[in-house]
């Protein structure tokens, strides 16, 4: 088993139809649908893709889980930065709201990395009641937020 700080969870920064396969950027989605998409919606005339929510959902994800990060495909997919649904700000959000679960490993090197890194069995047991109902309540005020922007 991979020791989930040397992994990276993929964010697709486009669409694909369910039926067809095609695919359009998350741009390109969002400038011929933005008056009949959704706030928080994945799905638009069969096309498929991370909506900004979903996208913060993830990025919660890889941090509460202590993986190494998120690697997006790809940037130049996304509306600028400032625009209100972009996915790279939508990351950058989840960043700032969402704590890391643990440090990252001091070194980089492979042997520092596997052997600072906590096995499945520790980390499920390291973890408290108390730190769980905070991750709850969290998760809560996170999907708030969510509904709210």
């Amino acid at each position: 088993i991979l020791p989930p700080a040397t992994l990276t969870l993929g964010l697709p920064f486009y669409a694909r139809h369910v039926r067809t396969g095609d695919w359009k950027t998350y741009e390109e989605l969002v400038k011929v649908h933005a008056d009949k998409l959704a706030k928080n919606a994945d799905e638009i005339e069969g096309y498929y893709f991370n909506s900004p929510k979903m996208i913060r959902r993830k990025v919660a994800h890889a941090r509460s889980q202590g993986m190494g990060g998120v690697m997006i495909w790809e940037l130049g997919q996304d509306l600028h930065p400032s625009h209100k649904r972009s996915l790279l700000r939508a990351i950058s959000r989840a960043i700032r709201r969402f704590p890391p679960s643990s440090s990252p490993p001091s070194s980089s090197s492979p042997s520092s990395a596997s052997s600072s890194s906590p096995s499945p069995s520790s980390a499920s047991s390291s973890s408290s009641s108390s730190s769980s109902s905070d991750d709850r309540e969290r998760e809560r005020e996170r999907e708030r937020e969510g509904e709210t922007e």
